[in-house]
């Protein structure tokens, strides 16, 4: 009797380190904001009266290698005054409940998805008035599925647990001065830590 209470003590008290535990940083991949579908470009240009597509990236990392099935997420405008957001569209075959350039949005695939994924793409205009170094940010949705994970977040192939994993958070440059770097799409604090990490 008394070992199997001490297994069922042990259980519980595994599911409360991982209901509480600190998600792991800089190791889950990077969701940020480019210019093209393929992640590699995150600072250009957008001339007065004119528009350009922008797309939501995820760079895997760690366990999103093996593949997602969905991200939630929202697109932060506040630093991008005199530009105007519009026409989100997701990825071909995945579902969208709310709106990335809201209060945030989740993104769901059907099967597993793998590799650097584009899933979400939007318009960005340029009315005259946008701003050098207009800033768009990935942050976590205004009210998170799951409060525990209150950041930007992917959803793994691991069915049927479907954990949620934190992933880092990117930006995109509109109009670059040459004074700032999107420093390959990564927050600058974010890759400042990252390159704590390799300090000797």
């Amino acid at each position: 009797m008394r070992s199997w209470r001490c297994r069922r003590d042990v259980r519980w008290i595994a599911v409360l380190v991982l209901c509480f535990a600190a998600p792991a940083a800089h190791a889950e991949g990077l969701l940020g904001i480019f210019f093209d579908s393929n992640g590699q470009t995150c600072s250009g240009s957008v001339p007065p009266a004119s528009y350009t597509t922008l797309y939501v990236v995820l760079q895997p990392a760690g366990s999103t290698y093996a593949g997602i099935t969905g991200v939630e997420f929202r697109i932060d405008t506040s630093g991008a005054t005199g530009y105007m957001m519009a026409n989100e569209n997701q990825a071909s075959g995945a579902i969208r409940l709310g709106s990335a350039l809201g209060s945030g949005c989740n993104i769901a695939f059907g099967s597993c998805q793998t590799g650097t994924l584009s899933v979400l793409s939007f318009q960005v205009l340029n009315g005259g008035t946008g701003i050098p170094d207009g800033t768009l940010r990935i942050v976590a949705k205004q009210q998170p599925s799951n409060p525990s994970f209150a950041c930007q977040l992917a959803v793994l192939c691991d069915a049927p647990e479907y954990t949620a994993v934190c992933v880092d958070a990117g930006f995109a440059l509109l109009n670059p001065s040459g004074s700032r770097s999107c420093a390959g799409g990564r927050l600058p604090a974010e890759w400042s830590r990252v390159k704590e990490l390799y300090r000797p």
